[in-house]
């Protein structure tokens, strides 16, 4: 979806003169008279446009059922580039819009395994253990998973006009935006920050749109293990009592799912969004379940 925006420079009355609001000299005119559909309001437009290519090294070892136990092994690396996604109407092309795309990983292993327990009655064979430590299953997965790519936004105290259009900007990057002193703690409150606050820098002024690629950081890596346990009663003549128990998240990780991205400068160029960098929303937490199912 695309929209007809204000072009870049329109609101600068020095360099357009023409645009000036004659009831007003000093300001420009309505955005409505300088789209390029004079005396329409912003024109919403569905089309098919963008460019993607996705690249990648794909690897697998599966173990099939044999002696209760199975177990698969999937490692992908690879990265997506496209230039759809966050699309700038106000500044086409891929030199503005191309990036890795924000649902991406470079890095994504998956280990999953089902493992019968062997039987307890091997050890000591009576009714009880037959009955209480026979029958059980194992079964789960884990993934480790590098974090989505993402980008950054810029914005002023003094709402300074950089574009004079519609187009957005993005914050200057002076050197390497992650942090790397240790202090990267991203609790939100904590004292610090997922980025190096001093590579991020004030917009120059007019004209100065920023140097920060649309996605330039990938977000913190994910690692979720999923965990169910089972045991069957058999009751004979073809019937038999399950009971079950499941838990997503079962280590309880935390995984940061946002951060917080708006690099805000005041008119000395110092930086002063306390919270930029911070985490401001996880994946779920552990959620578990049980169930009994009877079947005949």
């Amino acid at each position: 979806m695309t929209s007809i925006t204000v072009p870049d420079g329109a609101r600068y009355l020095d360099q357009n003169p023409q645009n000036a609001n004659p009831q007003n000299p000093t300001t420009a005119k309505p955005a409505e008279f300088l789209r390029p559909y004079l005396g329409y309001q912003q024109i919403t437009m569905r089309e098919h446009f963008g460019t993607a290519s996705y690249n990648a090294l794909q690897l697998q070892l599966n173990r099939r059922y044999i002696n209760g136990l199975q177990f698969a092994v999937a490692y992908t690396f690879g990265k997506t580039v496209s230039d759809g996604a966050n699309y700038d109407t106000a500044r086409p092309g891929a030199a503005w819009n191309e990036g890795p795309d924000g649902a991406t990983q470079y890095h994504n292993l998956v280990i999953n395994y089902t493992w019968d327990v062997p039987p307890g009655s091997r050890m000591w064979d009576n009714w009880f253990t037959r009955g209480a430590l026979d029958g059980w299953q194992l079964s789960g997965d884990t993934g480790f998973v590098s974090g989505d790519w993402a980008g950054a936004s810029t914005s002023t105290t003094d709402n300074f006009d950089f574009t004079g259009g519609d187009g957005g900007t993005r914050p200057d990057i002076t050197g390497d935006p992650l942090c790397s002193s240790g202090n990267c703690d991203v609790t939100p409150g904590g004292g610090g920050s997922y980025f190096n606050i001093a590579a991020f820098s004030r917009l120059s002024g007019r004209g100065d749109i920023g140097n920060a690629p649309v996605t330039f950081y990938r977000l913190p890596k994910i690692v979720l293990s999923n965990m169910s346990i089972f045991k069957n009663f058999q009751l004979g003549g073809g019937r038999r009592i399950q009971i079950r128990w499941e838990a997503y998240n079962v280590f309880n990780q935390v995984n940061w799912s946002s951060l917080n991205t708006t690099a805000q400068f005041n008119p000395a160029g110092e930086m002063v969004n306390a919270s930029f960098g911070q985490a401001t929303a996880a994946r779920d937490a552990r959620v578990m379940q049980g169930a009994v199912r009877f079947t005949f």
